[in-house]
């Protein structure tokens, strides 16, 4: 959890600062139910960021798989869409 646990910091550093902070988790995965990093990151960007709350947990993290494994290994034979992450990167920006 290194990764996540730094952008955590940089989350509240920066909103600290009065920055409007977004978050996005382009892949996680050793998903099961829900994607536990990306939930706790896109949480705590709305605490700070309550706009964010107009977009979804699957535009924070639109791919998501079950092996815990690294993404191009847990993907199979499934395909991680450019575009897909383009999108929603987009979108996030539009509330910061």
């Amino acid at each position: 959890m290194g990764k996540t646990h730094t952008t955590l910091k940089l989350l509240e550093a920066l909103s600290a600062k009065g920055l409007k902070v977004g978050v996005m988790k382009p892949i996680e995965t050793g998903v099961v139910d829900a994607p536990l990093d990306a939930t706790l990151l896109f949480e705590t960007a709305k605490r700070f960021h309550p706009d964010l709350e107009k977009l979804s947990l699957k535009e924070i993290v639109p791919y998501q798989f079950e092996l815990p494994a690294s993404p191009f290994v847990a993907k199979g034979r499934k395909k991680v869409s450019v575009e897909v992450l383009q999108k929603c990167l987009r979108k996030n920006c539009l509330f910061v």
